[in-house]
This record gives structure tokens, sequence and C-alpha cells, in this order.
């Protein structure tokens, strides 16, 4: 068999009956095309009951239609489904934002190492070194100055040097 260059493969395939076949096949009618077919010994009617029979089966395996409420079920589901997702992930999203260290803090600026030595200090019932550190951390980072743990201890603070100083003499 010989070598054909890529201009005779380019030729042969554009010089194809099959084309033409296909453009004399779409220019008949339809009486035309079943007499051509009856001609070349098709039985049109049992081609139509396959048809038919094929029809038949594809619409029996096919699912019954959802009902308004099956379809109001499914997009509540989606929706809870969607909210469950939303809710999982804003906890993760904040911890992205405020990251917490192991012990449990926050993340370890120069304001949040503070508190943590303000915490100490209360702890230790060194109320005035407390609140010193305290106000310094605010003045670095106001935000954090609002946290449950921070105003606990601003208060425990506060009470022990009322409870500690002596009462004013008369």
């Amino acid at each position: 068999m010989t070598k054909l260059s890529p201009e005779e493969i380019l030729r042969s395939i554009e010089e194809t009956s099959i084309d033409d076949e296909m453009d004399r096949a779409l220019s008949m009618t339809d009486e035309e095309r079943r007499a051509e077919l009856r001609a070349a010994g098709y039985d049109l009617d049992e081609l139509h009951a396959q048809a038919d029979a094929l029809h038949k089966r594809i619409v029996d395996g096919r699912r019954p239609r959802r009902t308004t409420t099956v379809r109001v079920l499914t997009l509540l589901a989606a929706t809870l489904g969607v909210l469950g997702v939303v809710v999982g992930i804003v906890p993760q999203v904040r911890d992205f934002l405020h990251p917490v260290n192991v012990a449990g803090g926050r993340k370890p600026t120069p304001a949040n190492a503070m508190r943590e030595k303000a915490f100490l200090a209360c702890d230790a019932q060194r109320y005035t070194e407390c609140l010193r550190l305290l106000d310094e951390a605010r003045a670095m980072d106001p935000d954090g100055d609002g946290t449950s743990q921070v105003k606990e201890c601003r208060q425990k603070a506060e009470t022990g040097l009322k409870n500690s100083s002596p009462a004013p003499s008369r």
C-alpha cells in the first residue's frame, strides 16, 4: 500500500461519497424516504412497532413526577444542609480571624500577652499591677478589652482594691 501525502488524504476526505449520499437523503421528502426503505426490503410497520416499544419502555422506566410537597421538602432539606455547613464554618472563620493558642487564650499579640500577665497578677491579688496591665493592653487593642474574661478580671481587681484599701479615717 502506498503512502498518501497530506494533500491526497485531504482530497480523499473531501471527495467522499458519504457527503453526497447524506445531501441526497436530506433533500428527499418523507414519502420518497419511505419508498426507498420499502424498496430496500424494510418493513416500516415493524420499524414503527419497534420504535413504539422502545418509547414505551423508556416512559415506563421514568420515575413518577415529583409532587409539590416533595419538592418543598427537598428544598427545605437542602436549605437546612447549607445552613448546617455555614454554622459549622462560622467557628472556623472566627478562629481563623482570631487564632487561639494552645493555652486557650487569644493570639499572642503584645496586648494579649499583657492581658495574660494581668490575669496572673489578679490571681496573685496584685490588683494595682493587674489594672495597670489591663489599661496598657486596652490602649494597644481596645477591641480585646470587651471580652468577658477581661471584664471579669477588671471587676475582680477593682473590687479587690476597694476591699483592701483602708477605710478613710475621720
